[in-house]
């Protein structure tokens, strides 16, 4: 999703379970997957409280662009364990997210049965110790970083990228056409751009490994990190498909409802039009004045709405929204 928008909707009553009766009867239970609306014993529900869903295997959805595209998934097991087995370690000792080298040839790998023809790309985080440079293999292709910066050095395929994140942490990507089935991936340290030998006796930190599918109109961001990382433990995971809507929360106002943890941090990100009457305020310092306060996201007073930029999952707003008493509102979460 290139954006999402939350706001307060005034909901008619016939917007409840009621849109649904057949013969003047109102159902208990209604799954309206299109509109991604559901109701159990009568009372709105997300999907994750409503359904118990689960895959195995990849599947296809349409992005906010109108392309087919892979929902989230990461490929690889253990993406919060490099100590696990399914990390094979040669001649490389880990320490929760930190590797070093104890002799030449060493490096932290893991394979995967890939489909020959199809697209792969593996993005990690990574923060340097005191290596000089981190390189990533993936299917015969390797990709060197310098470690002090990790710029993008000697690139075999042709497309990797840096991104700096915050406390001096790099998100590494690099994306590769799959030759055979043997997918190999692999991290080193070494000692030089374009090849040479691990480096011994430094150290690089790791986090949140994954390798996803990326041709078709590419994977659709996890809402919940509103990033493309999924996290794993032993077996691949596979989220569901998302359609455009969902609807996460429904509540009666008497006059006034405190927005706080009890909706945030958000699954999805996005921007937040909280009442008809926010854009009285002229800029963002107004509206603190006024007893708002903003976590990882930033107020536009010129669109009339607050943005979130995915670099802090933890996005709270807090402040007191005014609505009609008795009149029922819906939290709306929609992709744009």
């Amino acid at each position: 999703m290139k954006h999402d928008t939350v706001l307060f909707r005034r909901l008619r009553r016939s917007s409840g379970p009621g849109a649904y009766a057949e013969g003047g009867l109102v159902p208990e239970l209604a799954f309206d997957f299109t509109k991604e609306r559901y109701f159990t014993n009568r009372v709105v529900k997300s999907f994750a409280d409503a359904l118990t869903y689960a895959t195995t295997g990849l599947s296809t959805t349409v992005n906010s662009d109108g392309d087919v595209a892979w929902p989230p998934h990461n490929l690889l097991t253990w993406s919060e364990d490099f100590s696990d087995s399914d990390w094979t370690k040669t001649t490389t000792t880990v320490d929760g997210d930190t590797i070093t080298h104890t002799a030449d040839g060493g490096s932290l790998q893991q394979n995967y049965t890939a489909t020959v023809g199809a697209q792969y790309t593996v993005e990690i985080e990574a923060k340097n110790i005191d290596a000089s440079y981190f390189r990533m293999y993936l299917d015969g292709t390797s990709i060197w970083f310098d470690a002090t910066d990790f710029s993008v050095g000697t690139d075999q395929s042709g497309d990797a990228t840096s991104t700096a994140l915050a406390d001096d942490w790099y998100r590494l990507k690099a994306t590769v056409t799959a030759a055979d089935t043997g997918f190999a991936l692999f991290f080193a340290i070494q000692t030089a751009d374009g090849g040479g030998t691990e480096e011994t006796g430094t150290f690089v930190r790791l986090r949140k490994p994954r390798l996803y599918r990326s041709d078709l109109g590419g994977m659709v961001d996890n809402p919940a990190t509103q990033s493309s990382y999924v996290p794993t433990e032993g077996s691949a995971v596979y989220l569901r498909r998302h359609a455009e809507h969902a609807y996460i929360k429904e509540f009666i106002s008497d006059g006034a409802y405190t927005l706080d943890e009890d909706l945030y941090p958000l699954e999805y990100g996005g921007e937040l039009v909280p009442d008809p009457d926010f854009d009285s305020y002229a800029d963002q310092a107004a509206a603190e004045a006024a007893g708002y306060v903003f976590t990882g996201c930033t107020f536009d007073a010129a669109n009339d709405q607050i943005g979130f930029d995915g670099s802090n999952a933890n996005v709270t707003i807090h402040g007191v929204f005014s609505f009609t008493p008795g009149s029922v509102y819906q939290v709306v979460i929609t992709a744009s």
